[in-house]
């Protein structure tokens, strides 16, 4: 999200940043799946359990428990994730039919031809950029739950050097 609002926080604006990240994580749902709208009913359309697997399955040619294998092998440019070149997203859902990963696909016999060996060549930084997309839920994330104001947000130049961006 940060190549949404880095110019805000470079800038101090910590309200637009906020703004334009929030306004990035609605468009990553709608691209997702597809949906319009805003609020509550575009979270309600893509967070359905019953309807999202099916409507992301038909949309992008994976179930959602590939999608980050789809990112690693086709990129995703607004995160920053580089693609194998030559592989679109008709080309990672063909290899990841059948509920392969990209651990999978090296013994799968789908790894034939060019478009095989740039896989091949790629694969140990496709899996890196899979595990980046993937979503951890092993970290615990300390939340408050009192209704005072939030610890003041470091100055966008500390940000910025603790992440090792300048």
């Amino acid at each position: 999200m940060l190549h949404f609002c880095r110019a805000e926080l470079l800038q101090q604006n910590y309200f637009h940043a906020v703004l334009e990240a929030s306004k990035s994580v609605a468009d990553k749902l709608r691209a997702l799946v597809g949906v319009t709208g805003d609020g509550s009913l575009l979270v309600d359309a893509t967070c359905s359990v019953s309807s999202r697997p099916k409507q992301i399955e038909a949309r992008y040619g994976v179930p959602p428990g590939a999608w980050c294998c789809r990112v690693g092998l086709t990129g995703d440019p607004s995160d920053g994730i580089k693609d194998v070149p030559g592989i679109g997203p008709v080309t990672a859902a063909r290899l990841l039919q059948g509920g392969l990963r990209l651990e999978d696909l090296r013994g799968s016999g789908q790894l034939t031809g060019r478009t095989g060996q740039r896989v091949l060549d790629n694969l140990a930084t496709v899996i890196r950029w899979r595990d980046l997309a993937r979503m951890r839920t092993d970290i615990p994330v300390p939340h408050r739950r009192d209704d005072g104001p939030s610890p003041p947000l470091p100055a966008p130049a500390d940000f910025v050097t603790l992440l090792n961006l300048w």
